[in-house]
This record gives structure tokens, sequence and C-alpha cells, in this order.
């Protein structure tokens, strides 16, 4: 369990997650045997979902500027470290709530 998880400041155990968060995603998906990830837009796919309940890869794509191929290898990567879980739509089966 993360040293973050025991703090009871609310603004230190923040800024610990948010470094974790970008340690994760700049350092650490580097070291991953198939590196062809863009760890910018890990970390940015990481905020946008964090404040977007119901999005789309095609949406996340235009977004950022890339494919939703790349969107869903970035977002199966993420869910691989735990860092996200996806959750099935209800209202639409092909969008994705992450």
């Amino acid at each position: 369990m993360p040293i973050f998880c025991k703090l009871s400041d609310l603004n230190e155990r923040i800024g610990l997650i948010n470094s974790w968060i970008e340690a994760i995603c700049y350092k650490d998906l580097k070291q991953l045997k198939d590196f062809t990830y863009d760890s910018g837009i890990a970390y940015n796919l990481m905020l946008y979902i964090s404040t977007e309940s119901l999005v789309s890869f095609t949406k996340l794509a235009s977004e950022f500027g890339t494919t939703d191929v790349s969107i869903k290898k970035h977002l199966d990567t993420l869910e691989s470290l735990f860092l996200i879980y996806k959750i099935p739509s209800f209202a639409n089966p092909r969008a994705i709530n992450v």
C-alpha cells in the first residue's frame, strides 16, 4: 500500500498521489517491454478521465490528436498497471466509462 494512504493532510496526500501517477506515466511506462507509449498521453488521459464520467475512444483520440487504437492501447496499459478500472456503460455499450 502506498505511503500516501496513511497521510492525514489532504494537500500533502494529493501532492504525493500526483507525483506517484507522474512517475508511473513518465518513468515506469518506459520500462515496459513494448515501449511505444506516449507518457504525455498517458498522464493527460488520467487527468481527463478523472473529470469526465463517460467518454469514447473517438472523443479521446480527437482530444489528444491520436487514433482510437492508440487510446485503447494506452487505456489497456493503464488498466494493467491498476491505475484505472473500466466499467461498461449501460447507456451505450460501445462507450467506455473509465
